[in-house]
């Protein structure tokens, strides 16, 4: 017996995306999926703010769009410089860097700096949820105000209710020792409302985490990190599942109801056989003719008194010629595929 899998469901929850570039070169695409059924109001801002679809800003004249705002900010868990390890205990193999990101921030689209903030609701709105917590690689988190590196610091610069464009993309990652990709001094602080959910995408990710900072001055980019151009990918089957959900027929409610459903089915089943098969096979051979018309299985079926008048009806078949497709099995003619798959239908139930 075979292992059956139940198919992975596609989530239905909306996906969007930038096409980055750094330093002018074409870096990739990163694709988000958002926790719409969680924080429909936060969700709903981000998925604005990347079609365009809110014009300008009645506040600044500026357009509600991700397009031609940057990544500004990359902030690592110290500012070491990168450390390196041999793959292999003799001191062979690969030269492997030791990660040390923590997170990504971008989404200023009026001074592009992290100075500015705005929304399709207005400058800014309220925190809607903390359900989620920051406890994974490559959560997208809102930055209404700066996250900050250290606990003390973040304690005095965040100020509640402040959300707006700006956001942040967690990339720690360390041993459990040191926390694993838990950031616990953003919980209860920054919203979580989405994630990085293609794999090209992670590797964008990354590739900004590394670039050079300026440590002294915020840990701004030397590099020019720009979404050039962004916009909501359509979810495939969300409509086609729905409607198949309302076409199927209800399960039955009871065991009762199913077992009498079963029955039904096996009845027309058998009817149709009858009709299409058995009528062949009666009038064309006494023996198995015989056999049939007494099998309890026709007990109340109109097929046995439709085949006793048309047997009582039908002559006497002629005997056929070699080579003649018949359905003289005894006398080793050749069948038909039909006639074939009929038979042993039917002797398999005698």
């Amino acid at each position: 017996k075979g292992i059956h899998l139940k198919p992975r469901r596609r989530s239905t929850r909306p996906r969007v995306w930038f096409d980055v570039s750094v330093g002018g070169v074409p870096a990739g695409r990163i694709v988000f999926e958002l926790f719409a059924d969680k924080l429909p109001r936060t969700c709903e801002n981000f998925r604005a703010l990347c079609t365009g679809e809110g014009g300008l800003s009645p506040r600044t004249g500026k357009p509600l769009c991700y397009r031609g705002s940057t990544f500004h900010r990359a902030v690592n868990l110290d500012d070491e410089p990168p450390k390196f390890i041999r793959e292999g205990a003799d001191g062979t193999g690969r030269m492997l860097e030791l990660w040390n990101g923590m997170f990504v921030q971008g989404g200023d689209i009026v001074n592009g700096d992290g100075s500015g903030n705005d929304s399709i609701y207005g400058e800014a709105f309220e925190d809607e949820s903390f359900e989620f917590k920051h406890n994974e690689k490559y959560l997208l988190s809102m930055a209404g105000t700066p996250p900050m590196r250290h606990r003390e610091a973040e304690a005095r610069v965040h100020v509640p209710h402040r959300n707006g464009s700006q956001f942040f993309i967690t990339t720690k990652a360390t041993t459990q020792s040191l926390g694993g990709a838990t950031i616990s001094h953003f919980d209860y602080r920054h919203v979580v409302f989405g994630r990085v959910a293609s794999r090209h995408g992670v590797a964008v990710v990354d590739k900004i985490q590394k670039l050079p900072a300026d440590t002294k001055h915020g840990h701004r980019l030397f590099d020019a990190v720009v979404i050039t151009d962004c916009g909501e990918e359509a979810v495939e089957g969300a409509d086609d599942e729905a409607a198949r959900r309302a076409e199927a027929p209800p399960p039955p409610a009871t065991a009762e109801a199913a077992e009498a459903a079963e029955a039904r089915g096996r009845g027309a089943s058998l009817r149709r056989r009858e009709r299409r098969l058995l009528r062949r096979l009666v009038l064309g051979d006494q023996a198995r003719g015989d056999l049939l018309l007494q099998s309890p299985e026709l007990d109340g079926e109109p097929a046995r008194s439709e085949l006793e008048q048309q047997r009582v009806r039908q002559p006497a078949p002629p005997a056929r010629r070699a080579g003649e497709v018949g359905l003289d099995v005894e006398r080793g003619e050749e069948l038909q595929a039909g006639d074939r798959v009929a038979l042993e239908v039917v002797e398999r139930r005698l």
